[in-house]
């Protein structure tokens, strides 16, 4: 009897570790799918800022992530991994890839201890990876990754303390992942302050709630000593956030919402849940200290999903400060799919369990259907800024069709318009604000490009004005729209007092190489290079017609418009 009650022990246990085996294979593959197809693509203007700093001295990568309102470790990472291998677009992503595919497997394993059960922990394992955030999270050269994952088991350490019966090594660890978790990133510290609000609201409960907010609220202070270093450079950043207003207003209150969108994995089971209670309820179940502890964790958890966004609205409506973007919520960002399943693992029959899981499952197919839909069916926010492109077509003339042009850049970087607290025209910022130049994509033969304003009517000091007059000519990089491009090339006339001709026009996405130089004022045929094809459009030279409000006159305007004639050949990528 006792070999027959061993041996089922341990075919239970094995049927057990080949479920969870395969979960992990199933939902590794799919991940992996989702996420190495997009390693190689062009890298962006934000990872561009990554790439410059991990290629730079160490000495200088405090300095350079701080240009860019960045906080330091993450790219100490970045400059460890472009030394053991060649800088490329997938080294500098493979950290964000090896974090993100950790992070389903986290929330798989953190969804299987909270209800004991492979199928929950196979479909939150597969929410996170088909979700759309995390796919664009872990194929970035970007700190969110990290934060993610740190969110998560920082999140997790608040939670398990929330319910009590916490030691010694669960504080510790949520003191550190705390401190890691700011010092990748600073917006991290939004969810900082969700739990010391969750914390203080547990202060007038009972006895046995206020000594466990006063621990966590001691951990919090420990975690802000801990981050005290970065205030005054975080106190720069908030001087200089009247330079963002283009980014836009959070808008209405119900703008959170919008943010909380990943909240459908959890609306159904809080749904669920509240009516299972209230059955409890009425059949008159006693409530004992295991019920009020897990019903203290929920408020936790219910804390870390809901707090973060609201905070950040709270502080982009009153302080000015744009932070109100998903990716400053991050380390959220799993939240949702936790709570589900810990609201899960306390249904109380096997009914409203089922249930919970169709209802989580149609939560994971309708938010990302919708993200789809909304992402031009792709799984990730489609990048549109091909910078490896137009460097490449760039340094790949010769002879007559290459010059030897100043080149002028215009990436839309906020500080190229010197916002207060930020130094100008020094070697360090122009390094800067012409970053994209300067790393991975190097320009052959070197070259010292020249940073210009965001504004459409941007100014140039009369050495570097001189310098393209000299030359005879200029190339323009523009980060934005075709039409853009053109209205630089007609501002660079207009400064420098003579008609000017656009010789060529390549467009890589949203980034523009343009060609300009001089001529007698002939109509000439300007060659517009595009991802469909190219054209031949009919454009007069950039003579000065500006209206008394200082933009191109309707006439001027008019020789912009894009012409009907069809592509003559493909253009080369």
């Amino acid at each position: 009897m006792e070999r027959d009650r061993g041996a089922s022990a341990a075919g239970a246990r094995r049927r057990r570790v080949a479920r969870i085996a395969l979960v992990c294979v199933s939902c590794g593959s799919l991940a992996l799918s989702l996420r190495v197809p997009h390693l190689s693509e062009s890298l962006w203007l934000d990872e561009l800022h990554t790439a410059w700093v991990a290629t730079g001295p160490f000495d200088q990568i405090a300095r350079r992530a701080a240009l860019g309102n960045q906080a330091p470790v993450y790219f100490v990472a970045e400059w460890l991994i472009a030394r053991a291998a060649t800088p490329s677009e997938t080294t500098l992503r493979i950290a964000s890839l090896v974090l993100g595919v950790a992070l389903i497997a986290v929330t798989g394993f953190l969804a299987y201890h909270a209800t004991r059960s492979t199928a929950w922990g196979f479909l939150a394992a597969c929410a996170g990876a088909i979700d759309s955030h995390w796919v664009f999270y872990s194929v970035e050269a970007r700190p969110y990754a990290a934060v993610q994952f740190l969110g998560l088991l920082h999140g997790a350490l608040f939670v398990r303390q929330m319910r009590g019966g916490a030691g010694w090594a669960p504080r510790a660890a949520h003191v550190i992942t705390g401190g890691l978790m700011f010092w990748f990133h600073y917006t991290a510290s939004l969810l900082l302050a969700a739990e010391g609000v969750a914390a203080l609201v547990l202060l007038v409960r009972s006895r046995r709630s206020r000594a466990i907010a006063a621990s966590v609220v001691g951990q919090l202070i420990l975690i802000g000593a801990i981050g005290s270093p970065a205030l005054p450079h975080l106190a720069a950043i908030a001087s200089r956030a009247p330079a963002w207003s283009e980014l836009g207003a959070p808008g209405s209150p119900w703008k959170i919402l919008d943010m909380l969108h990943g909240g459908a994995y959890a609306i159904p089971l809080l749904v669920i849940f509240v009516w299972d209670s209230i059955l409890r309820q009425l059949r008159l179940t006693n409530e004992g200290d295991s019920v009020r502890d897990a019903r203290r964790s929920n408020w936790a958890a219910l804390s870390v999903w809901i707090a973060p966004p609201v905070l950040a609205w709270l502080v982009a409506r009153h302080a000015g400060v744009p932070i109100f973007m998903n990716r400053y919520v991050a380390a959220a960002s799993a939240a949702p799919i936790l709570l589900a399943a810990r609201l899960a693992g306390q249904l109380d029959s096997a009914l409203p369990r089922r249930i919970a899981v169709i209802a989580f499952a149609c939560s994971t197919l309708y938010v990302n259907h919708v993200r789809l839909f909304q992402w031009n069916e792709t799984p990730a926010p489609p990048r549109t800024e091909d910078w490896r492109a137009m460097i490449h077509h760039l340094n790949r003339m010769r002879g007559e069709e290459r010059r030897a042009y100043p080149i002028l850049v215009r990436a839309g970087l906020i500080e190229t318009d010197a916002p207060e607290g930020w130094a100008r025209d020094t070697d360090e910022s122009n390094a800067y604000l012409t970053f994209p130049l300067r790393s991975i994509y190097p320009l052959e033969p070197p070259a010292d490009p020249i940073p210009i304003g965001n504004a459409s009517d941007f100014t140039l000091p009369p050495a570097e004005l001189a310098l393209v007059a000299e030359a005879g000519g200029a190339w323009l990089v523009v980060r934005g729209p075709p039409r853009r491009g053109t209205d630089y090339a007609a501002r660079l006339a207009e400064l420098l007092g003579e008609p000017w001709r656009t010789v060529a026009h390549h467009v890589h996405g949203t980034v523009q190489l343009l060609r300009v130089e001089p001529i007698n004022g002939e109509p000439v045929s300007v060659r517009v290079e595009t991802a469909t094809g190219v054209r031949t459009e009919a454009r007069p030279s950039h003579r000065t017609r500006i209206r008394a409000d200082g933009r191109p006159s309707a006439r001027r305007r008019s020789w912009l418009r894009t012409s009907r004639r069809p592509s003559v050949r493909r253009a080369s990528r």
